[in-house]
């Protein structure tokens, strides 16, 4: 009888065991699924977050959403509209009218299996323009998650030398290894354009002024 308990006691110890491992299986085996946030709206659009006038004509500052459901697409969320809000707190606005303060616009683009952000804004003091910067940002979404330079290159079957190979053949500078030279030191970003293209942006730096580039490498 004894023996009995005992093998009845091992073989419901063995099925725990395996109902266990085969939870543990299913957890890994979870893939993400495209689903967006709010169904009613595109994959990416804009929220009006203040209006005002800038040199003589309206200007509506806009926050733009990745409408995802992501952990990744949620950071970035976060981070273009913690942008907006800062960069509205720190606007000179003088009866409606800006006076200082960064000017934000976007471009996106939406492919088959990534969507590229570019936020780019420079800034205004009485009424001159400064140089344009930008955070780029670009999400798989066959995965959900954010891409980085070095991955967006392994979908294109790159590495870095082959990279700068590329921008040898499309750049127009007249002093390539100058401009190869400011990408290896300022480093870039890359995105993927409406035509499916590998695109980068980068500064070309001198003592006197940052020139900013941008250039369709494939």
């Amino acid at each position: 009888m004894k023996k009995m308990i005992v093998l009845v006691t091992l073989i419901i110890f063995i099925s725990a065991c395996g109902v266990k491992e085969k939870n543990i299986g299913e957890i890994k085996e979870k893939q993400f699924v495209l689903e967006k946030v709010d169904h009613q709206k595109d994959y990416v659009y804009l929220s009006e977050y203040k209006d005002m006038f800038y040199n003589n004509e309206e200007y509506i500052l806009n926050n733009l959403i990745i409408n995802i459901k992501s952990e990744d697409v949620d950071n970035i969320n976060l981070e273009l509209k913690s942008f907006v809000i800062k960069s509205f707190k720190d606007m000179k606005i003088d009866n409606g009218n800006l006076k200082n303060g960064n000017i934000i616009n976007y471009d996106y683009y939406v492919n088959n299996d990534v969507i590229s952000v570019i936020q780019r804004y420079f800034p205004y003091i009485d009424g001159v323009i400064g140089e344009e910067d930008c955070n780029v940002y670009v999400v798989s979404l066959d995965t959900g998650k954010s891409l980085s330079n070095e991955e967006i290159l392994e979908k294109y079957k790159y590495d870095e030398e082959e990279l700068l190979e590329l921008i040898e053949n499309k750049s127009n500078s007249d002093d390539i290894a100058f401009t190869i030279m400011n990408i290896k030191n300022n480093g870039y970003k890359l995105y993927i354009n409406a035509d499916n293209k590998l695109c980068i942006i980068f500064n070309e730096v001198d003592d006197n002024q940052s020139i900013r580039k941008e250039l369709v490498l494939n």
